[in-house]
């Protein structure tokens, strides 16, 4: 039996079509204190860990359009960023639950319009939709390095023997870096009555936070523990 693959070229098209579509995604989980603990029960001298979580990552879609040659500060586009997500306990109570998010992004109108759609997922398989609450002013981190570059400005190719010299000479180049983040809130709400009209209560085992948009999601994964030298061990184990 003879196999042709014509009929395959469709199949592996649209995986590649889908593939191509996913989102690039980052995540993060730990382990902090129940947003519902009661402090009174703590011991007043010992210290309190945030309920923080944070994703370190690169921007992967900076281009860099020249080589530059020579020792130069690195721009903050091209470092490690942290972009956190944290539960505000002041605001959050049983039926509303609120957080605090920064995010990153090297295209101005992504964090301008705020577009991202936010998802919360419990314990019991609900996804709720939230809503953005408070956005602070956009932060322009955009940098500009300037420096020597080599420019190959003529190409002779030898007729004897084939080979090639390229001659080049110093010009001055800059590139720019553009980063941008913005601070923000967002609020979710119970939807229903009963057991649907409470997001948290005293046995929540964990809140699971998606934000989704412009081909990303950030996934913020918050194990609750009752005890708070478990959650400040995590945050010194993990957090820099």
């Amino acid at each position: 039996m003879r196999f042709s693959g014509k009929g395959l070229w469709p199949i592996l098209s649209l995986v590649l079509i889908l593939g191509a579509c996913a989102p690039n995604t980052f995540r993060a989980r730990g382990t902090v204190l129940h947003p519902l603990h009661d402090p009174k029960a703590d011991n007043p001298e010992e210290g309190r860990a945030p309920l923080l979580l944070v994703i370190k990552r690169k921007e992967t879609r900076v281009q860099v359009k020249h080589t530059i040659v020579g020792p130069q500060n690195k721009p903050k586009a091209l470092t490690f960023l942290g972009e956190f997500c944290e539960i505000l306990t002041d605001k959050t109570t049983g039926t509303r639950v609120v957080f605090q998010c920064l995010l990153f992004s090297n295209y101005k109108d992504e964090l301008v319009e705020m577009k991202q759609s936010f998802t919360l997922k419990l314990p019991d398989g609900r996804k709720l939709k939230g809503e953005l609450h408070a956005k602070n002013a956009l932060q322009d981190h955009t940098s500009t390095i300037t420096g020597a570059h080599m420019q190959t400005h003529m190409v002779v190719r030898d007729r004897d023997n084939g080979q090639v010299r390229r001659y080049r000479h110093v010009e001055e180049v800059a590139n720019e870096f553009p980063l941008f983040s913005r601070m923000f809130k967002i609020v979710f709400y119970a939807e229903g009555t009963g057991a649907l009209g409470t997001i948290l209560d005293t046995d929540t085992s964990f809140l699971e936070l998606s934000i989704d948009g412009y081909q990303r999601r950030w996934i913020y994964h918050f194990d609750f523990t009752d005890d708070p030298n478990a959650a400040m061990r995590w945050w010194i184990d993990h957090m820099e």
